[in-house]
């Protein structure tokens, strides 16, 4: 390779500094190398290492098992959900029912009183097929990975109701007004207890919100709020 220097206007051929890459046997510039430090045996060029990445990386995808991927139709996965439910909430009883709709299938469980929301949504929530991201309305999709296999569940979403009987609600809005020495009237009444952007409270609603987190069948009563959890705006918990 050569270059022209223009010397007191007298041209001059000189020639540039080049280089064999081992690779593919070509003559490169100084530039073109990505080792020009190493052994002239050992030079690359930048061409043929990129080649080489794409190979690797080609390569390396063949040789990675494939895994098998298992789709789970939205109503034997209610199936699912029952028995993992059963085996971990032997005592407690739920319904749980499947539902296909335009675009989507639901898994919605329902039970009264018992297991706290939070202990159930620990169990059932890995049969979740779908993940919706409000900031940029786009809905995906998920799998989970067990025993080795991934597998894709047909519910969308699983959702979890706990209803509390009146019988608990009463002695819980009760318990709240003795302590607040307020009168409570009944659970459908508006109570004069408020919450932040939510404005006065109805005695069941603040039944329903202080019990969130509380496996009612250990229910002993109310007590002043020691410490805070997201949602609880309230001055009492339960114990």
């Amino acid at each position: 390779m050569t270059q022209t220097i223009i010397n007191n206007g007298v041209n001059f051929r000189a020639l540039a500094a080049t280089y064999y890459c081992a690779t593919c046997d070509e003559m490169k510039s100084a530039d073109e190398l990505v080792n020009l430090e190493s052994p002239a045996s050992c030079h690359l060029c930048k061409a043929c290492v990129e080649t080489q990445m794409i190979e690797n990386e080609a390569k390396a995808e063949e040789e990675t098992p494939k895994t098998e991927t298992v789709y789970v139709n939205v109503v034997d996965t209610a199936k699912l959900i029952r028995k993992d439910l059963k085996a971990n909430f032997p005592n407690q009883k739920f319904s749980v029912r499947s539902d296909k709709y335009a675009g989507g299938a639901s898994v919605d469980i329902i039970w009264t009183d018992g297991i706290d929301t939070p202990s159930v949504d620990a169990v059932v929530q890995q049969y979740k097929g779908a993940h919706f991201d409000g900031m940029i309305d786009l809905q995906t999709y998920v799998s989970h990975e067990k025993d080795g296999k991934l597998y894709r569940y047909g519910s969308d979403y699983v959702s979890c109701h706990r209803e509390i009987s009146n019988e608990i609600a009463i002695r819980i809005a009760n318990d709240v007004a003795k302590l607040a020495g307020m009168e409570m009237t009944g659970i459908n009444e508006i109570s004069g207890v408020s919450c932040p952007q939510m404005g006065y409270l109805r005695w069941g609603d603040i039944a329903h919100r202080l019990s969130y987190k509380f496996n009612l069948d250990n229910y002993g009563g109310v007590k002043e709020r020691t410490g805070c959890w997201p949602g609880n705006e309230l001055d009492w918990e339960l114990y």
